[in-house]
């Protein structure tokens, strides 16, 4: 993949992310708003790390299917079928990895796990890999 289209991508996430956390005190509902009105390229060019933004329809044709009953917004999807969610309200409003019938959170507030993507995208410690979304480069994994 070349440097300039990682570069590009980047710079198409930052500003929707930068737009998206001017609240960071706001429900997941909310962001997730923010974050969709402030896309300026189609959802499924955004990648929050291994997982791509679905659309609004593709979003709401899984929440009334699999989702409605667990009171999660799903909002990215992975290549292999997994999900990231949101809670529908402030009382379950973090972000959660869903496989199936199960289901991890992975950060207490939607606004932050957004941050601290930004952040690492700012910090140069992701990389763009065709297919697979942003990945933390292999140099850092290695100095861990």
């Amino acid at each position: 993949m070349s440097a300039t289209f990682s570069r590009n991508l980047q710079k198409v996430v930052m500003s929707s992310l930068r737009k998206s956390l001017i609240s960071i005190q706001s429900s997941s509902p909310q962001a997730l708003k923010l974050l969709y009105r402030n896309l300026k390229v189609p959802p499924s060019r955004v990648w929050i790390y291994e997982y791509q933004l679905i659309d609004l329809q593709e979003m709401e044709e899984t929440f009334k299917q699999h989702f409605k009953e667990r009171g999660l917004i799903p909002f990215a999807k992975n290549i292999d079928g997994d999900f990231l969610a949101c809670g529908k309200d402030d009382h379950s409003g973090g972000v959660y990895e869903v496989e199936e019938d199960e289901e991890e959170i992975v950060c207490e507030s939607f606004a932050t796990y957004l941050e601290q993507y930004r952040c690492l995208l700012l910090s140069n410690k992701l990389e763009y890999i065709e297919g697979m979304g942003m990945v933390q480069r292999s140099e850092d994994i290695k100095r861990k």
